[in-house]
């Protein structure tokens, strides 16, 4: 399991002493302390909260004014909007303060001074989740995935199969309007020349035929095809 101790610079032994208390209990812990020098700061404190279980905020007048805090709980609030599995538990390290308005719904632990450090540490603890409770979520996690995955692949093979049917249509009806096209024009061009050879009329007159054979070809086209559809369906 790991933790996740978000807390002011003010605060930094606080902090370090209870990373201490919680890794003799073989507890994964990590705090900006663990930065070193040269390190991408932001880039630490990111990839720390996304890999962190459990984050614990420590509550103090520091903290409360500080915007890294701030940002670090939103984080964390944030996966959990999403649907993330880490757990937030806020520690108390000043009685004279109150949690953030995003915090005031979940149950804090009071470490604000020695006895209650050591009383309270178990009360702690106890509000950690287990590893084997981890293993069921992540398990819980691969599932939904898994699922959406499922989802995602039938969808895209429905819209693949549409467009499919869509090609088909479009080709069909294509092919329909040029045959009609064709055999209305041919049926033209024969009248054309019928005129020519017998000269039942002017050159004129059989050229206008013509191209009126021509444009009520195309105009037959998509005549034909409706009359098609409707007699033998959409196939």
């Amino acid at each position: 399991m790991n933790v996740f101790i978000s807390h002011a610079a003010t605060d930094r032994a606080f902090a370090q002493r209870l990373a201490s208390a919680l890794k003799e209990h073989d507890i994964d812990v990590w705090s900006a302390a663990e930065i070193r020098p040269g390190d991408n700061f932001a880039k630490a404190i990111t990839d720390a909260v996304s890999r962190a279980d459990v984050i614990i905020p420590i509550l103090s007048r520091a903290s409360a004014g500080s915007p890294a805090v701030t940002a670090e709980i939103a984080m964390a609030v944030a996966s959990r909007l999403e649907g993330g599995r880490k757990r937030i538990v806020p520690v108390l390290a000043d009685r004279s303060v109150e949690a953030p308005f995003f915090l005031r719904d979940l149950q804090w632990v009071d470490l604000s001074d020695d006895e209650k450090f050591s009383h309270n540490l178990a009360k702690l603890l106890s509000g950690l989740p287990s590893d084997q409770s981890l293993g069921s979520d992540e398990t819980q996690s691969l599932k939904r995935r898994g699922e959406w995955l499922r989802l995602q692949r039938v969808v895209l093979e429905a819209e693949s199969e549409a467009m499919e049917i869509g090609l088909r249509r479009q080709f069909r009806y294509i092919t329909r309007t040029l045959v009609a096209a064709s055999v209305v024009g041919l049926l033209g061009v024969l009248g054309f020349a019928a005129l020519r050879k017998f000269g039942g009329a002017k050159d004129s007159i059989s050229v206008a035929f013509s191209i009126l054979s021509f444009i009520g070809g195309a105009l037959m086209g998509p005549m034909l095809h409706y009359f098609w559809q409707g007699r033998r369906g959409d196939e």
